[in-house]
């Protein structure tokens, strides 16, 4: 039962306060269809600012996402497909709060929450020359079973080294907006999560 907080962190931001992150793509196609997971973690540690009330403290964020999806080829590029995503976030607080006398008291908070959405989904998928790969890919779900309203763009290009291995960049914008509960039980994620990104892949 707290008040909305807005957050604005560039990538640059976040990578600081990075404690540990990872992403894993797999894919399993044939001709015609395709599934996909791909997960993403990250912990995100900081310390919090002195002032009047607070002595000292640190706030950790973590947050899980695991999306799969399901995708028929109807086109030469173009993929249409059903999907989820599971998310977990968890956040906490500890603080030394300043009492009068100069004592300090321990206050420690936590909260986790998990929810699902579906999602429908569009790629276009292919390469160049059988060497320069791209991707462009978005979903949007959620509907209310989980997140209010979700969605999701990403953007890659990359090369194909060998017949095993290939390098992409891009880039990726995921938001999500949920809003349950009451009172003291409301919980409330609306973010947007967008930023750079590397993929290394192995293909057999």
């Amino acid at each position: 039962n707290l008040p909305a907080i807005n957050v604005d962190a560039s990538p640059g931001d976040i990578f600081g306060k990075l404690q540990f992150g990872g992403m894993l793509y797999l894919e399993a196609n044939n001709d015609r269809f395709a599934l996909t997971s791909d997960l993403l973690f990250m912990n995100l540690n900081q310390d919090v600012v002195p002032g009047r009330i607070i002595e000292s403290g640190k706030a950790d964020a973590k947050q899980l996402a695991w999306e799969f999806a399901g995708l028929y080829r109807v086109g030469s590029v173009l993929e249409i497909g059903l999907g989820g995503r599971v998310n977990n976030v968890q956040a906490g607080i500890d603080i030394e709060r300043k009492d009068i006398g100069g004592e300090t008291t321990a206050i420690h908070a936590s909260m986790s929450k998990t929810w699902f959405d579906p999602f429908i989904v569009i790629r276009v998928k292919g390469a160049v020359q059988d060497k320069w790969l791209y991707l462009l890919r978005t979903d949007a779900g959620g509907v209310g079973i989980g997140s209010t309203f979700s969605w999701q763009l990403q953007a890659q290009i990359g090369y194909q080294f060998s017949p095993l291995f290939h390098l992409k960049a891009g880039y990726r914008l995921l938001y999500m907006d949920y809003d349950k509960g009451e009172g003291e039980d409301r919980f409330r994620y609306n973010m947007k999560i967008f930023g750079p990104s590397i993929y290394f892949g192995v293909i057999f």
